[in-house]
């Protein structure tokens, strides 16, 4: 499994992109330590703003409508499907 993790320009916003020998991907945006976004198997899922300004600044470069963010459940039952997907598939 590759492992490559970016800054993107501010302390607060990182992004993590696992790859495994397959060459399948899997990419994770950060806000601080706490997952937001999820990009992979061809689908990008923005969790809702439930932190700060700061936090929503970020959402909303992924996601500006509001309205098309997932709550906290969706979101995190996606990423683990997504990352059961890369290991699985390894």
């Amino acid at each position: 499994m590759k492992v490559d993790l970016t800054n993107l320009g501010t302390v607060n916003k990182n992004s993590v992109v696992l790859t495994n020998d397959k060459g399948r991907s899997v990419e994770i945006v950060f806000s601080y330590q706490t997952p937001v976004v999820v990009i992979g198997m061809g689908r990008q899922l923005v969790h809702e703003n439930d932190w700060s300004t700061t936090t929503g600044k970020l959402l909303n470069e992924y996601e500006p409508d509001k309205k098309a963010r997932v709550d906290d459940k969706t979101f995190n039952d996606y990423l683990g499907f997504v990352l059961n997907d890369l290991i699985v598939n390894n």
